[in-house]
């Protein structure tokens, strides 16, 4: 049985009045550690497994987000629609992949740069007392920039909707520009089967996604598989929760949640 389920089963056992206790605690000691911590947390998985649900839960204890559907300004050049782009991505993945992985770099690159300068200007003026030590916590990604190297790009080379000689100048330049970007502190794996998965993706309903087909999400499944070592060779050196979405939902069950948020912390404390 993994930490997060032994945890899971020992808030169960806990009666009404040390319920109430062991979550006030728990919720007191996470906010403390991310203000004190300042971390970078990203969140990883397939298609559909609650990654933006979970970074929106960090934030009520001091995680700036940022997220990966954020609209955000291209260049000068005005704002680009990016679930209009992933809708046509999904139904002519050929015609758009090379765009919507430059795009996506651009954005998470962007995000990265920005959450540094954020964790960095904070830890300098709190150092010289210019800011009280809670007003700026952590923050958190709820897709990594490695996804794009590792899985997205593989799968669509493989599958043929990555041309060579697109596919040779994306790899050159991210692995160029990917090893001087910041690094997570932590890094938070949901993992769950491509049936699990397609059943998330149906429930949360987006029209952007009505074009995924299951082939594609046991593809990127495949390539996930030892994804938090892969990540390595890129210069990561945090720490991994792997959270098993098909047993454990820190959503919408509270024993799961108050759990959830017990190994975070405890994950951010060994650093």
């Amino acid at each position: 049985m993994s930490g997060l389920l032994e945890k899971i089963s020992e808030i169960e056992n806990l009666g009404e009045d040390q319920l109430v206790e062991r979550k006030y605690s728990i919720e007191r000691d996470l906010r403390s550690m991310l203000y004190k911590r300042k971390a970078l947390i990203a969140v990883e998985g397939n298609i559909g497994l609650g990654k933006s649900t979970i970074i929106r839960n960090l934030e009520n204890f001091g995680v700036r987000p940022f997220y990966e559907l954020e609209n955000l300004k291209n260049n000068g050049k005005g704002s680009i629609d990016i679930e209009d782009l992933l809708k046509k991505y999904y139904a002519d993945m050929a015609q758009y992949a090379y765009q919507v992985q430059m795009e996506f770099f651009e954005r998470r690159s962007g995000q990265l740069r920005k959450a540094y300068d954020i964790l960095s200007s904070a830890r300098s003026l709190e150092k010289e007392g210019l800011i009280a030590p809670n007003q700026i916590g952590s923050v958190g990604f709820d897709r990594t920039i490695y996804a794009d190297r590792l899985v997205f790009t593989e799968v669509l080379h493989d599958n043929g909707n990555f041309p060579e000689w697109f596919y040779q100048k994306y790899i050159q330049y991210f692995d160029s520009e990917a090893t001087r970007l910041p690094h997570p502190d932590l890094l938070i794996m949901l993992r769950s089967s491509t049936e699990f998965s397609l059943e998330m993706i149906r429930r949360r309903k987006r029209e952007f996604e009505k074009e995924i087909d299951s082939g594609f999400i046991e593809s990127l499944n495949r390539k996930m598989e030892g994804f938090e070592d892969k990540i390595r060779g890129y210069g990561f050196k945090g720490e991994v929760l792997v959270i098993d979405r098909e047993q454990v939902n820190p959503v919408l069950k509270m024993t799961h949640y108050l759990a959830f948020l017990d190994e975070v912390r405890e994950k951010l404390s060994q650093q």
